[in-house]
């Protein structure tokens, strides 16, 4: 995300659910933000107890000097999934 205030804090959602996968260990990636490690090891079907079971993660994040925020996802065992990414300004 760019064009951020810099500094201010946001409320960050990462949005997970296994749809393709029936069992633990077959998809597991890591998340991190502003290079910062914030996940490791996710297992979405481990996490949420099954498959097309929804899952939502938040973090309070704030933006870089530049005005950006960047959510890194790193593989593991297949790729990486994420069903949706909200970013909302929280007031300061």
């Amino acid at each position: 995300f760019d064009g951020l205030t810099a500094g201010s804090t946001y409320l960050l959602r990462l949005h997970f659910a296994e749809v393709y996968f029936r069992e633990p260990g077959q998809r597991v990636f890591n998340v991190a933000i502003n290079g910062e490690s914030v996940m490791a090891d996710v297992d979405m079907v481990a996490l949420a107890g099954g498959r097309h079971k929804a899952l939502v993660r938040e973090f309070r994040v704030k933006a870089e000097p530049d005005g950006h925020i960047t959510i890194a996802f790193t593989r593991v065992r297949d790729n990486a999934s994420c069903g949706g990414i909200e970013l909302l300004a929280e007031s300061n």
